[in-house]
């Protein structure tokens, strides 16, 4: 071994090798399989806060093809709804991964009379996917509502196709009182 080779070694080689070492452990990233429904886009036109016609809060619930509840979330205005790891669905011609997003979203008063945890809770503590009950959360009075449209793909969060929110029938319907 030459001089200039055994200085190279020392001075440049040893250095080089110890610094491309890795003695850190290796951590597996499993990516999150789920549908999004962009809070942007769902309050566009009628924005986030407390006023009457804004919307404070919104519960998302997504339902499977054969109409069963497969999980509810409550999510601030600014916030995106994410609804992962949900279960194929069994159908008569296989399996489906097709799901519909209910959207109710309430302003502060209309969120603060409502009882939104109980049937939030109801989809989600339930120890069996359950047929999703519509009228428990048609009966809280939501501001606005719409539906959402998904087809989960694995291993990617699919971004939800939503309606424009309109406002809830509960909200818009006035009846008239005679004072005679």
């Amino acid at each position: 071994m030459t001089l200039a080779f055994a200085l190279a070694l020392t001075l440049g080689g040893v250095p080089s090798v110890l610094a491309c070492g890795d003695t850190a452990a290796t951590t597996t990233f499993t990516p999150q399989t789920g549908i999004v429904v962009r809070s942007e886009s769902l309050t566009s036109g009628i924005g986030c806060g407390t006023g009457s016609t804004q919307i404070f809060k919104y519960v998302a619930v997504a339902v499977d093809a054969s109409h069963q509840a497969a999980t509810a979330g409550v999510y601030d205005c600014f916030a995106d709804a994410v609804l992962v790891n949900l279960k194929p669905t069994q159908i008569d011609t296989g399996f489906s991964l097709d799901y519909t997003v209910y959207v109710y979203a309430f302003n502060q008063a209309a969120y603060t009379a409502s009882q939104v945890t109980a049937p939030v809770a109801q989809v989600n503590d339930a120890p069996t996917i359950q047929k999703f009950n519509q009228s428990a959360f048609d009966g809280l009075s939501a501001t606005y509502t719409t539906s959402c449209t998904a087809t989960e793909q694995g291993n990617i969060q699919v971004v939800a196709s939503c309606a424009k929110l309109a406002a809830s029938v509960s909200t818009t319907s006035v009846s008239t009182v005679s004072t005679k």
